[in-house]
């Protein structure tokens, strides 16, 4: 037992660093198998594989969004497979998160962000809608700070995600209230 948590300890140690030094592909191979190995010690829902799976969701939102960008720069055959591989980071971090979670929040922006991308307005906005729900009950009901809350996402940035698709649809009244 204790063999297995020296490398537990080991492996948090690992895919910290590597997160930390921005080599996100390989920090989350690690944070995959440390959360493995932290479901099998200390079961499903345990706080350590609860903080792993959201530093584990960080890291799937970041090389979503770097994806994303990446199809902006290269020609548009690569644009469909770069979307592709952001989307199924974005899919794994909600499986990561728990529903109504902040960083569940950040994906759903996440997600709207691609939709936008790709011109399907009605799901961005379904995924911003969802957003500001968890960011509001977040806030409401956190026992953080509103600082330490707002740190993560900020429902303004959501607001005005919100007002720039409805402008997108021509709702122009409706996207003033946002």
């Amino acid at each position: 037992m204790s063999e297995l948590v020296e490398q537990i300890n080991k492996l948090e140690q690992k895919a910290t660093s590597l997160k930390e030094q921005r080599r996100y592909l390989e920090a989350l191979k690690k944070f995959d198998e440390l959360i493995t190995m932290q479901k099998e010690l200390y079961g499903d829902r345990s706080d350590p594989v609860m903080k792993s799976s959201q530093e584990a969701a960080i890291i799937c939102n970041i090389l979503s969004m770097s994806f994303l960008q990446k199809g902006k720069l290269k020609p548009p055959h690569n644009f469909a497979e770069n979307f592709q591989v952001a989307l199924e980071l974005l899919r794994k971090a909600e499986s990561l998160t728990q529903e109504g979670d902040k960083y569940r929040a950040v994906t759903y922006n996440n997600f709207a962000c691609i939709f936008r991308r790709t011109k399907k307005l009605r799901s961005a906005l379904s995924y911003l809608e969802k957003a500001l729900e968890i960011e509001y009950n977040y806030l409401h009901f956190s026992a953080e700070s509103v600082d330490d809350c707002l740190q993560v996402l900020n429902p303004t940035d959501i607001h005005l995600n919100i007002c720039a698709i409805l402008s997108q649809m021509n709702k122009h009244e409706l996207a003033l209230q946002h």
